[in-house]
C-alpha cells in the first residue's frame, strides 16, 4: 500500500483542533465507531446515501434492483437526492444530524473543507489502511486524488476516480473554425494573444469574437496557470517549484492578457455591452473558453446545437480544487462507518453495482448496443460524475471503445501543482480576504472585457486599494502557512 502523506499544515492542524465540534456529534469521527453495526457476518446493514441533483425517475425500482445486487454483501442502501440549493439543504441536514451515512461533497457544493473543519465528516485513514474493503478502495483511486484531498495528512472523503486535471481550452464552433482559417492554419492553441488573426476575421465578417462576459461561467480568458489560494487574487504558479504565493495581477502573463483584452475591445472583437451581459448571444458564439475533459466536444455539441473543436490553452494541471471536485464522505456521527466504506469500495470496484447506480436497469432505463449504453429518454438518470469511479463503466453509445484509456492518458499528461493538497486556514486573515474580494469585484468585469481606458493605471489603482485592504498581511500569512506545510510534507 502506498505511503500516506505526512502532516500537511501545522497551522491548519491548530485550526482544526480549535474548531467547534459539530453540535451534538455522537462520536469523534476517527473511523473507529460503528463497530457494532458494520455488515459483518450475516448481519444486514442499511445505509442512507444522499446524492447530488434531482431525484431520478424510477428511483424506487432502481434502488430495489441495486439492493438485490448488494444482498450477498449484507448491505442495503437507501438512495436519496437533494436538488436546488444543495449546500444550504445539506448543511441543514448535517447540522440536525439527519439519518445519513454517506453524502456527496466537493469543493463547490456542501463544501468539503468547511465540513472537515467542523468535524462533520469521519476521518477515513484507519479504514483505508486496515479494512480489507478500504485497502481495495484506496488502491483503486489515483493517488493524486488522495493527496490533493488530504487535510492535515488525513482523508475525510472518497474522491471519484475520473478526469483529474484542470484543462482550459478554447471552444470554437467547427464551421466557424473552418471559415475563419483556424483549421487551414493548423492552429494548435495558446494564450489569448494567439487568437488575434481569427478574431479579426470574425469581426470583418460582422461577428463579435470572444464570448467573454462578467458572469462567472464566461470569465475564462484570465490566466489559469495559478493554483488559486484566494480566488482570483492570490495564487501559486503551477510551474513555480518554490511554491511562493503572489498577487496574481503582478504576473507578466496576467498583465499581457489584460492588455490583450483591451486591444481586442478597442478593435471591436468584443461586444460593447460585454461588462453587463449575463448571457452570451447566440450570434456571438465564436470563441469561448471552458474546462475540458476528454470527449467534452460531444456535450458541447448538444448544448450549442453545432459541432465544436477545441484548442489547448495550457497543459492540463492537477490542482487541489480539481482533486476535490467530486467526493463521497461518511458522516462522523454515523454508527455504520465500516459498512459505509465497504459499500463505497464495492461501488467503486464492482462494475454491475456501479452501472446500476449510473444508468439504472437494462431494458427499462437503457439498452446495451454492441456493449455500449444507450439511455432511454425520461427514465432513470443521475449526475454520473458525482457518483464514483468512471473507469469501470461501459462507455456510452457514440463514445469510442478506448474512452477510458484516453481519460487515463489525459490524466497522465498533466503537470502537478506544487501546493497540491494545501488548504488555507483563513482564520487569521478572514476580514482582510473579504476586503480584498470586495476590491476585486469593483474592477473584475472591466479588466477582463477590455473596457477600461488605461489598463496600467487601473491595475495600479486596484493594487493600491488591495494594499490598503491588507494584501501584504494576507500574502505573508499564506506564505507562512505554505512554508509550514512544505516542512511537514517533506
Amino acid at each position: 500500500m502506498k505511503k500516506w502523506s505526512k502532516v500537511l499544515s501545522l497551522t491548519l492542524a491548530a485550526s482544526l483542533l480549535a474548531t467547534t465540534v459539530l453540535t451534538g456529534c455522537k462520536n469523534d469521527g476517527d473511523g473507529s465507531s460503528g463497530s457494532s453495526d458494520t455488515a459483518k457476518g450475516d448481519t444486514m446493514t442499511k445505509l442512507v446515501w444522499y446524492g447530488f441533483g434531482n431525484q431520478p425517475q424510477r428511483l424506487d425500482e432502481v434502488n430495489a434492483k441495486l439492493n438485490d445486487l448488494l444482498k450477498k454483501d449484507n448491505l442495503e442502501v437507501e438512495m436519496k437526492f437533494v436538488a436546488g440549493d444543495y449546500t444550504e439543504k445539506t448543511q441543514t441536514l448535517i447540522n440536525s444530524q439527519e439519518d445519513i451515512d454517506i453524502i456527496f461533497t466537493c469543493s463547490w457544493a456542501n463544501p468539503y473543507i468547511d465540513n472537515v473543519r467542523k468535524k462533520a465528516f469521519a476521518e477515513l485513514n484507519t479504514l483505508l489502511e486496515n479494512n480489507e474493503y478500504g485497502k481495495k478502495l484506496y488502491e483503486t483511486v489515483d493517488e493524486r486524488f488522495w493527496k490533493g484531498s488530504a487535510v492535515n495528512g488525513k482523508n475525510y472523503a472518497v474522491p471519484a476516480n475520473k478526469e483529474l486535471p484542470e484543462a482550459p481550452r478554447w471552444v470554437v464552433q467547427k464551421d466557424l473554425a473552418e471559415k475563419y482559417g483556424m483549421v487551414a492554419d493548423g492552429y494548435k492553441g495558446g494564450n489569448v494573444s494567439t487568437l488575434e488573426k481569427y478574431l479579426k476575421a470574425a469581426k470583418d465578417d460582422g461577428r463579435s469574437g470572444l464570448q467573454n462576459f462578467p458572469c462567472a461561467q464566461y470569465l475564462h480568458a484570465r490566466n489559469s496557470l495559478f493554483e488559486e489560494v484566494v480566488s482570483n487574487i492570490i495564487g501559486v504558479k503551477v510551474t513555480d517549484k518554490d511554491a511562493k504565493a503572489v498577487y496574481m495581477y503582478d504576473d507578466e502573463e496576467t498583465i499581457m492578457e489584460i492588455n490583450t483584452m483591451k486591444k481586442y475591445y478597442d478593435a471591436g472583437y468584443i461586444n460593447e455591452d460585454a461588462p453587463t451581459l449575463k448571457e452570451a448571444p447566440a450570434k456571438d458564439k465564436f470563441v469561448a473558453s471552458d474546462h475540458y475533459s476528454p470527449f467534452a466536444e460531444n456535450l458541447w455539441k448538444t448544448s450549442r446545437g453545432a459541432e465544436v473543436v477545441t484548442y489547448e490553452r495550457y497543459q492540463p494541471m492537477v490542482k487541489t480544487n480539481s482533486t476535490t471536485g467530486s467526493m463521497q464522505a461518511i458522516l462522523s456521527y454515523s454508527k455504520k462507518q465500516e459498512a459505509a466504506i465497504k459499500f463505497l469500495s464495492i461501488l467503486n470496484t464492482n462494475k454491475d453495482v456501479r452501472t446500476m447506480v449510473a444508468f439504472g436497469e437494462e431494458g427499462k432505463d437503457y439498452d446495451l448496443v454492441d456493449g455500449k449504453i444507450k439511455q432511454k429518454d425520461g427514465q432513470y438518470s443521475v449526475a454520473n460524475f458525482s457518483v464514483g469511479n468512471l473507469y469501470i463503466l461501459p462507455v456510452m453509445d457514440g463514445d469510442p471503445d478506448n474512452k477510458w484509456e484516453v481519460f487515463q492518458e489525459f490524466n497522465d499528461s498533466a503537470i502537478t501543482s506544487p501546493i497540491l493538497g494545501f488548504f488555507l486556514d483563513k482564520t487569521p486573515i478572514e476580514n482582510e480576504i473579504v476586503a480584498l474580494d470586495s476590491v476585486f469585484k469593483e474592477y473584475d468585469a472591466q479588466l477582463w472585457t477590455g473596457t477600461v481606458k488605461d489598463p496600467a493605471a487601473t491595475l495600479k489603482e486596484m493594487k493600491g486599494k488591495m494594499e490598503s485592504a491588507g494584501l501584504q498581511k494576507v500574502l505573508d500569512e499564506i506564505n507562512k502557512q505554505i512554508t509550514d506545510w512544505k516542512a511537514a510534507t517533506k
